[in-house]
């Protein structure tokens, strides 16, 4: 299994993720399935998913609102939800399934996880862990990309291949970055 993400996608995750920081950002996942890929084309986060340290919890009223609208919005399909794990205090956050984020994930449907820390070391884009996570830096955070998928085969989530080029290709912008001579 495969989970692509679009540069609309990329932007919608990273962006809500360091809007949020020092609390965790919620939103779903819009695309479509093809055999053993997953392709993200959007990730809308929510504005008023009620927001901590270590947890967020999306209105339960406002989420059923919003899923019973996507059909008539448009041909994509929900493919799941994202969040992320910001870090707290001495803690750096990581891309990893808490207990309640694997029960939580529906059979067919994947969750993206990014971990948001305070940059230490400034690093370019690149895919880690066999292809299983992506991690780079945005200005003066570090984030890392995990993408879990259930299957109806599965009691636990499995973490996915992750690819995403536009990410990749942040080195044409290094100066930017500040990435220039490292």
């Amino acid at each position: 299994m495969v989970t692509h993400i679009s540069e609309t996608a990329f932007l919608g995750l990273v962006l809500s993720s360091i809007e949020a920081f020092k609390k965790e950002c919620y939103g779903l996942l819009l695309g479509y399935r093809t055999g053993e890929k997953i392709v993200v084309d959007y990730a809308i986060p929510y504005q008023t998913a009620e927001r901590g340290h270590t947890m967020v919890v999306p209105n339960w009223w406002r989420d059923q609102r919003v899923r019973s609208c996507l059909q008539f919005l448009s041909h994509l399909e929900l493919l799941g939800t994202f969040h992320s794990h910001a870090s707290w205090g001495t803690l750096r956050a990581r891309a990893v399934l808490s207990e309640w984020d694997a029960q939580t994930i529906d059979a067919g449907n994947v969750e993206i996880i990014i971990a948001v820390n305070d940059v230490l070391r400034r690093t370019r884009w690149r895919n880690i862990d066999h292809g299983r996570q992506l991690t780079g830096c945005l200005s003066d955070y570090s984030l890392t990309l995990a993408a879990y998928y259930r299957d109806g085969n599965r009691r636990r989530p499995f973490r996915t291949q992750i690819r995403c080029p536009y990410a990749l290709g942040f080195q044409a912008h290094e100066i930017k970055n500040g990435l220039k001579g490292q």
